[in-house]
């Protein structure tokens, strides 16, 4: 057993266990920040620090990060970002756009630390730079895997937020150089016509 603290209170659990076991474990109801339980959904971001190493702060997901005895950790429920919904169909240059919309993206020191934190072991850095050059299709291939986590802009020492950068860049990519999807636009004009209108009252019935 190793004694951990979770968000103030301090708690014995079998040292085998990842954080959200340890959570189950101890007698949380952890019915928000949970996903897929494989690393892969992002959503249960947490931060935590260990016994020994002063004031310094680590990041992890829950779901594979490994209890360890004397760490005190809070699960971030929401990771607080700055997202944007502007998307131009007609641009002249794509790279002026970007930091129109993310002007932070230069502040890019080329340290590392996203790289060493992202749980997916994506070159964040390298596609950070990247969308820098106006280099969108790279930025899209190498952040494709990107969870959305946040851990990446937690850590930056520039304050930058490599994932929401990503994201705009795949979804401008996608505007102005790829063909519109003919089964996308197909669900979509059912989602209008309401044809699974009764089976999201039911899914919400059932979350209360």
């Amino acid at each position: 057993m190793v004694s951990i603290d979770i968000m103030g209170k301090t708690y014995e659990v079998p040292d085998d266990l990842t954080i959200l076991q340890a959570l189950w474990y101890v007698g949380h109801k952890t019915i928000r920040g949970v996903g897929c339980l494989g690393g892969f959904c992002g959503a249960c971001s947490t931060v935590y620090r260990l016994p020994d190493e002063g004031y310094k702060l680590h990041v992890g997901l829950a779901c594979q990060t490994n209890v360890i005895d004397g760490m005190s950790l809070a699960q971030i429920p929401f990771f607080p970002s700055k997202d944007t919904t502007i998307y131009a169909e007609t641009v002249k240059n794509e790279e002026e756009l970007l930091l129109e919309v993310y002007p932070d993206t230069q502040k890019c020191i080329s340290c590392g630390v996203c790289n060493r934190v992202c749980p997916q072991n994506l070159n964040v850095m390298g596609y950070v730079l990247k969308a820098n050059n106006g280099e969108f299709q790279t930025t899209v291939n190498w952040s494709f895997d990107c969870i959305n986590c946040g851990l990446c802009a937690m850590k930056c020492p520039a304050d930058i937020s490599p994932n929401l950068i990503a994201r705009y860049v795949r979804r401008q990519y996608a505007l102005l150089s790829l063909q519109p999807s003919r089964l996308l636009a197909t669900r979509i004009e059912e989602i209008r016509k309401g044809k699974y209108d009764d089976a999201w009252r039911e899914l919400f019935a059932d979350l209360g």
